[in-house]
């Protein structure tokens, strides 16, 4: 679970810093965009560092170049990033509730994550689990989709089933409670 929170938080740092390189693309024609006066600029800023910035359409300046390229990485990798966490957390949530223990647990936060799907929520659990072969009660967080329907039932206060790995404290919420 943190590691698809930490896979996602990454690609959402990637998206936002991309925009730095996609503005350098524009940069990179000055000459082209601002007219003379751009030439101007870029034919001074050529004299330090030469074919930085472009002066005419003709091709792309080396700014250009370099931003468009890494533009394109930083978006496929936040894209691969950001929905790649969905499928990394669910593909956790279904090993443990595979190979969990049980437990039942107490709903002590909860709130949306803002994901949708088929316009169901995502919501982040916060839980207090108690196992049910006496160890020490402990307190877990996950991110599960719930049935909208269902939703009112999985408030603050309230008993769900859960599986859970003594190992990692991973927790998943018994699907039928969903």
């Amino acid at each position: 679970m943190k590691t698809a929170q930490r896979m996602q938080r990454i690609g959402q740092w990637l998206f936002l810093f991309m925009w730095i390189p996609f503005l350098c693309i524009f940069l990179g024609n000055i000459g082209e965009i601002f007219g003379s006066a751009g030439v101007r600029i870029a034919q001074d800023v050529n004299r330090y560092i030469p074919g930085l910035l472009g002066t005419s359409g003709e091709e792309l300046s080396i700014l250009s170049q370099v931003s468009l390229v890494l533009t394109l990485v930083m978006a496929v990798l936040a894209m691969l990033l950001t929905f790649g966490s969905l499928g990394f957390s669910s593909a956790a949530n279904s090993r443990v509730r595979a190979q969990g223990k049980e437990a039942s647990a107490t709903i002590t936060h909860l709130a949306s994550t803002g994901t949708r799907v088929n316009n169901n929520p995502m919501v982040h659990f916060t839980l207090e689990v108690k196992p049910a072969d006496g160890s020490p009660a402990f307190f877990a967080e996950t991110e599960q989709l719930v049935d909208i329907v269902n939703l009112p039932r999985l408030q603050k206060g309230s008993s769900v089933r859960v599986r859970y790995d003594p190992n990692s404290q991973e927790v998943a919420i018994d699907p039928s409670e969903l």
